[in-house]
C-alpha cells in the first residue's frame, strides 16, 4: 500500500471477510480516517496522498482482531461533557442553534443507532451534505445526518447558522457570507468551553470558551495537547 486510495481498497477487501460484509467500504473509511487522524472527506479528496512510514494502518489492517477494532470504533461517543467544568469535547464543533443539552441528546440518539442491531443500516445512510439547517421537525435519517455532520464535519456556517461543508480553508479566506461556526451570532453554547479538532487549516485557536487543537499533525506539522487542569499546551512536531 503506497497511498490513501490503496489503503481504502485494501481495507475494504480485508473487511469483506467479516460475517456480514455489506458495510465493508464504510467500515474501511471509518477505520482509515481514525488511524490517520483525518476526516473521511480528506480520504476522498486526496486518494493520491502517500502513506507515511510512521502510519500504522497496515498493522491495524493485519491485526487478527480487526473486526473487533471496527466494532469498538462505532461504539465511541460523539461528544463528551464535563458538567462540573462546563466543558465539551467534540470532534468538529457544536452547531450554533444547539445548547449543550440539545447536542448531548442528539449525540446520544445517533450513538444508540450505531450501537444497536440496525447499525449497518445507519452507516449506509449517514453520508451526505444535507440538511444544512437545524429544525426540531427533522426526523429519521435527516436528523441523524445533520447531527453527524455538525459534530464531525462542520467548520463554517452562514450567519443564520446553516452549515456549509463546501469550504475548509483558514478563517479570512472563506467565501463571503460564511463565518467559523463558533463566531455565529447568538450561538447557544457560549456558556460552556468547547474543545475540538478536525480543522487543520484553522490551526491552534484559543479564545474565550473555544479551544481548537488540530495543528495539522497528519499533514506534517504538529500534534497539540491541552492540559485541562491549568491550560498548559504541549506540542510535538511530526516524526517521520
Amino acid at each position: 500500500m503506497r497511498t490513501w486510495g490503496d489503503a481504502r481498497i485494501a481495507a475494504t477487501a480485508r473487511l469483506r471477510s467479516a460475517p456480514d460484509p455489506h458495510t465493508a467500504a464504510l467500515d474501511a473509511d471509518v477505520l482509515l480516517a481514525h488511524v490517520l487522524g483525518v476526516g473521511k472527506e480528506a480520504l476522498y479528496a486526496h486518494p493520491e496522498r502517500e502513506l507515511s512510514p510512521a502510519d500504522t494502518f497496515h498493522d491495524v489492517l493485519e491485526a487478527p482482531d480487526l473486526h473487533s477494532i471496527v466494532d469498538w470504533l462505532r461504539r465511541r461517543p460523539l461528544l463528551h461533557y464535563d458538567a462540573e467544568a462546563k466543558r465539551v469535547l467534540v470532534h468538529a464543533g457544536l452547531p450554533p442553534a444547539w445548547t449543550v443539552a440539545a447536542a448531548r441528546a442528539e449525540a446520544r440518539a445517533v450513538e444508540a443507532q450505531l450501537r444497536g442491531r440496525q447499525w449497518r443500516h445507519a452507516l449506509k445512510e449517514m453520508y451526505g451534505n444535507g440538511p444544512s439547517a437545524w429544525s426540531s421537525k427533522l426526523r429519521g435519517v435527516d436528523r441523524r445526518r445533520y447531527t453527524i455532520n455538525a459534530l464531525t464535519r462542520m467548520r463554517y456556517c452562514d450567519r443564520r447558522g446553516r452549515i456549509d461543508l463546501s469550504y475548509s480553508g483558514a478563517p479570512g479566506t472563506q467565501p463571503k457570507g460564511l463565518v467559523p461556526w463558533f463566531d455565529v451570532p447568538e450561538r447557544r453554547s457560549r456558556e460552556e468551553t468547547v474543545i475540538f479538532g478536525h480543522w487543520a487549516a484553522l490551526g491552534l485557536w484559543l479564545q474565550d470558551g473555544i479551544a481548537g487543537l488540530d495543528t495539522g499533525c497528519a499533514w506534517g506539522r504538529e500534534l497539540t495537547a491541552l492540559r485541562l487542569e491549568d491550560g498548559k499546551l504541549f506540542q510535538q512536531k511530526t516524526v517521520d
